[in-house]
């Protein structure tokens, strides 16, 4: 019962939908910690496993300028490039909900 009450939360729907997303060049996203960014690139980083999103922050308080270790993967200002995993950022507009013809605040798309 527990284990099916959590996996059913908003939260969880929500969680589930933007770890399945799939993100595109210019898409325009929510970062909770280093806020609004558009993305650069998607795809693998040398070294390091797994899919990562590189982003081109509207701050200057990012960690790059788009290259890691020297390899280029986007170029934009120093402090303004980050790259995350895809389950950190949120989209910032409609749109992409509906790219992915899922929308995490609709009760309807829920697997109960």
């Amino acid at each position: 019962f527990f284990f099916r009450l959590l996996v059913c939360t908003p939260y969880s729907r929500w969680a589930a939908a933007v770890s399945a997303m799939k993100w595109q060049v210019a898409d325009r996203v929510l970062h909770r910690t280093f806020g609004q960014a558009t993305v650069a690139y998607v795809g693998g980083i040398d070294g390091k496993d797994g899919e990562w999103i590189g982003l081109i922050l509207d701050t200057p308080n990012g960690k790059n300028d788009g290259s890691v270790d020297g390899r280029v993967y986007f170029r934009c200002q120093p402090h303004h490039g980050l790259f995350v995993r895809p389950d950190k950022i949120s989209p910032m507009h409609s749109s992409h909900w509906e790219r992915e013809g899922a929308d995490p605040s609709d009760s309807s798309n829920s697997s109960s």
